[in-house]
């Protein structure tokens, strides 16, 4: 072998290298969970969803963390992060919380998002939940007129109902 193919040949190995160490990189990225240690007990990890593809990670990602860096090109154009996330909305539901319900209250609510999220974080044109829908199911749950177990169980209701409702491609 030659001086000219050993240089040649350690270029190559040093860009797959490189190339094998940003790959893993990035997927250990795409795997890290922006889930709070309140709910990662109670839902899923990312690593054990069925994604539609990336974009509904990245959407999803962004459902729970607020945080548009996992949305894929073009979408991240219209991605507004925002403090009023899952993780947000979930704190909140709990500090209303007795001490005697704090567990049944944390459970409901982490599911209820993993069940909002990955609805709303898939596709437009097959989804079920809209982000139009958000606020309205925020209202219900934060209805102080009523408990806040009562308050989760009528937004499972309303986020249920949202499935069945036409058109919905899941139907």
């Amino acid at each position: 072998m030659n001086l000219f193919s050993a240089n040649r040949l350690g270029r190559c190995l040093s860009t797959v290298f490189f190339l094998v160490m940003i790959t893993i990189f990035t997927h250990t990225l795409l795997l890290a969970s922006p889930i709070t240690q309140m709910c990662r007990d109670q839902v899923k990890g990312f690593s054990n969803i069925a994604f539609d593809d990336e974009r509904h990670r990245g959407w999803y990602y962004r459902f729970w963390s607020g945080d548009c860096g996992k949305v894929p090109f073009p979408e991240w154009f219209v991605c507004q992060s925002k403090k009023n996330t899952w993780n947000d909305i979930a704190q909140k539901t709990l500090s209303r919380a007795t001490p005697e319900n704090n567990k049944a209250v944390r459970v409901s609510i982490c599911k209820l998002g993993e069940f909002i999220g990955l609805e709303w974080a898939r596709d437009n044109n097959i989804r079920c939940i809209h982000t139009r829908d958000l606020a309205p199911l925020g209202d219900i749950l934060d209805d102080p007129s009523v408990a806040v177990e009562q308050g989760i169980k009528n937004t499972w209701s309303k986020a249920r109902g949202m499935m069945d409702r036409s058109p919905c491609p899941h139907n």
